[in-house]
């Protein structure tokens, strides 16, 4: 019997940033990418060259990055703005668009890159994809960037969105801060997938697992900005009763804009560690030698990179219900999810962790197994193949 001949399709990706830059929209797009080549389709990744990495890479049969000259207004910024007046942005830009993509696809609102990918998805008469990432209007310490990030929002993202030929949310709360802030739809979600097979090719850190023997190890994982309450994990920390506190330790893993502030905050509390960034593979043997992950987000974020990796990994995970901690922590059965984000409500959870070790490894087995249940990147790609179809349907019917 024949087998059913399935369409492939092509793609191009404008990111906001691409590994080696660190962060779990990277990653998530660089692994979308890569499994989606593997199924036959075509994938071209356009990110800025930030930092200074390859300009044109060939990362598989059918996936190529193209990274393009940019640079940032200020160091914390977290936007990269294309150097437009380079003759080789344009080349790099026709490049990309060489193959003659099916779709353009962006990623979150507020980066300048989903505006671009939108103006060229109307200039080229291409289907635009947008893929949120964002629950909430961006919050530094500075209330300059806050104030101008949100006029931002509310004048060049509404364009994203109202643009876009199909808007795909990657979690609940990104579903409902779409609905609220900027748009009305009956929106599919689409959650990021976890390659199973490159977290379990990574073995646990001995060498940390022998330096902090007999501590219990709890852990932050990701940048460091205002919105990923690492600041409420250091106070929940440090709250903690005595007999606790002496024998645990917490690690902060990660860099960013926040990171001074959090070192001036935990000053004096010898059992707070900063790692600060590291290579990806690196987090992964750290955080499977970690005994309690904490998601204490605050705001904002569409659905954690490194929660869903705990999970994978067996440890038990107390968060908020941001970052998508309220679509894959079920309190009680794959973790324990908080009712509000104040460090009284951490603190408590970590004392009832570290007072029963084996309701904690009951919870990581059961968030293991429910991770692997749902979040495997082939079923990601089957939904995201429909769209494909349901929008390559409507452009053919509008050409005849």
């Amino acid at each position: 019997m024949a087998q059913k001949k399935v369409r492939v399709w092509k793609l191009l990706i404008f990111s906001p940033f691409y590994p080696p830059h660190i962060g779990g929209l990277e990653t998530h797009v660089q692994e979308f990418a890569t499994h989606l080549a593997k199924r036959g389709h075509s994938a071209v990744v356009f990110a800025p060259n930030i930092p200074k990495s390859k300009e044109i890479e060939q990362e598989g049969k059918n996936f190529l990055v193209i990274r393009y000259p940019a640079f940032q207004i200020t160091k914390s910024s977290q936007n990269a703005v294309p150097k437009f007046w380079r003759l080789r942005f344009w080349r790099l830009l026709a490049l990309a668009g060489k193959n003659r993509p099916d779709f353009v696809m962006s990623r979150t609102r507020f980066f300048f890159s989903s505006f671009f990918a939108m103006i060229y998805a109307k200039i080229k008469g291409k289907k635009h994809i947008h893929v949120e990432h964002g629950s909430a209007f961006v919050d530094m310490r500075s209330p300059i960037i806050t104030k101008v990030s949100w006029l931002y929002d509310k004048t060049f993202s509404k364009l994203v969105f109202f643009g876009a030929d199909r808007v795909v949310p990657i979690s609940t709360p990104v579903l409902k801060f779409v609905q609220r802030e900027f748009i009305k739809g009956d929106f599919e979600i689409i959650y990021r997938g976890v390659d199973f097979s490159a977290l379990d090719s990574v073995k646990p850190d001995r060498e940390f697992l022998e330096k902090y023997r007999g501590f219990t190890k709890i852990c932050v994982l990701g940048r460091v900005t205002k919105n990923k309450g690492m600041d409420v994990a250091i106070e929940a920390f440090m709250g903690l009763p005595d007999k606790y506190r002496k024998k645990a330790k917490l690690f902060v893993i990660g860099d960013g804009p926040d990171r001074e502030y959090l070192e001036r905050l935990a000053e004096g509390e010898k059992n707070i560690l900063f790692l600060g960034r590291v290579e990806r593979k690196k987090a992964w043997s750290l955080l499977q030698g970690m005994d309690i992950f904490l998601n204490p987000a605050v705001s904002c974020g569409g659905l954690s990179t490194s929660l869903l990796e705990a999970m994978h990994y067996g440890l038990p995970v107390i968060s908020t219900e941001n970052e998508g901690g309220i679509d894959v922590v079920i309190s009680g059965k794959t973790g324990i999810l908080l009712k509000d984000t104040s460090p009284e409500t951490l603190r408590k959870a970590m004392e009832g962790l570290l007072e029963d070790r084996d309701y904690g490894k009951r919870l990581g087995l059961s968030a293991r197994e429910f991770i692997r249940e749902n979040f495997g990147w082939e079923r990601v790609i089957d939904k995201y193949e429909k769209v494909f179809m349901e929008l390559g349907n409507k452009s053919q019917k509008s050409n005849k």
